[in-house]
């Protein structure tokens, strides 16, 4: 639900531009099925260019992603969790990574590691409708995050997940407002309630 913007010289030597490529491929694949959430990747494999900033760089590549302003509730979500991503880190390693704890309106204390997650969220009559589909183990407390931009006038939140089928409208929370705020430090990404579901 971003822009990204690459590009790579095709003899560079120390960022072999083959990794470039085959990520591409490998997020080509993934658009078939879902061009809204990988429509914004692009890129440019410059010929002849080795290991330095391809003229016009990096203006152009500012310039693009900041044309575009993000979704920041996105109506499908795919989050892939992985406890320990690579690279893991070395000896002369002076921090660690930080754990995420969600994605756009997902949120999980305790993810299980390698989970897949594919969320998606529409409007069906006077309820909002959560499907989640997870492939993996199933996280002990996904949370979906809500606030009035998502809700809209909506009656109920009904949340799908497997065979399982909850349905509520939890109140807002300056609780949960504090909570999402003090994770992301992000005003617009700011939620008033939330939805825990524990298990299938």
């Amino acid at each position: 639900n971003l822009v990204v913007y690459m590009y790579t010289g095709e003899v560079d030597d120390h960022c072999e531009p083959g990794t470039f490529m085959r990520a591409l491929q490998m997020i080509e694949a993934l658009r078939e099925t879902d061009p809204e959430g990988y429509g914004g990747v692009s890129l440019t494999v410059h010929p002849d260019l080795g290991h330095a900033f391809p003229a016009g760089e990096p203006g152009k590549g500012i310039e693009a992603v900041t044309a575009v302003r993000r979704n920041a509730f996105p109506d499908t979500i795919v989050w892939e969790y992985a406890e320990h991503p690579y690279p893991l880190p070395d000896a002369q390693d002076k921090t660690t990574r930080l754990q995420q704890r969600g994605l756009y309106w997902l949120g999980c204390e305790r993810p299980a590691d390698l989970m897949q997650v594919r969320a998606t969220k529409k409007r069906e009559g006077d309820a909002l409708v959560v499907t989640l589909e997870v492939t993996g183990a199933f996280p002990e407390d996904f949370t979906i995050l809500l606030n009035p931009t998502m809700l809209g006038d909506a009656k109920k939140v009904i949340v799908k997940a497997g065979d399982a089928e909850h349905e509520s409208m939890p109140p807002p929370s300056l609780a949960v407002m504090l909570d999402t705020y003090d994770y992301r430090c992000d005003t617009t990404l700011l939620f008033d309630r939330r939805v825990t579901i524990s298990e299938r």
